[in-house]
């Protein structure tokens, strides 16, 4: 029975080839697309999913133009944190990021980016070894 159904849309298919044809790649298309708008999806909602308190963090993305082109990065500049502290309602703690210079954490003379408490209060990361406050 099976056989005798595929047999037969065998048949239409090469029967009618551009119809096909095109049916078979709006149909391909399309799933391509759903799939990437669900990863698209699953991605934005699970940013930082593994902080407690998660619901409370958010991310700026600070917006720019330079020579008539747009660009967007999610550095910002430093008085950003203390004015989104004191002017928007609701936020107990700004920590500021930079995208520029060589901050990070290294390990030959154990420099890091963990300055202040601000940082630990919203991202609560446990050292495995070396000085909580202050690297440097």
């Amino acid at each position: 029975m099976f056989r005798n159904y595929f047999l037969t849309a065998w048949r239409n298919l090469l029967r009618n080839r551009s119809y096909s044809v095109v049916n078979i790649m709006g149909l391909a298309i399309g799933m391509a697309v759903a799939l990437v708008i669900g990863l698209w999806v699953v991605y934005q909602y699970s940013y930082d999913r593994q902080l407690p308190g998660f619901q409370r963090v958010a991310q700026v993305h600070t917006r720019s133009v330079r020579n008539g082109e747009a660009s967007q990065n999610n550095g910002t500049v430093q008085p950003l944190a203390e004015a989104l502290r004191k002017e928007v309602p609701g936020i107990r703690y700004v920590a500021h990021t930079d995208w520029m210079g060589t901050h990070g954490l290294t390990a030959g003379n154990i420099r890091c980016i963990w300055r202040g408490l601000r940082r630990r209060k919203i991202f609560p990361h446990l050292s495995l070894s070396g000085v909580e406050r202050g690297c440097q």
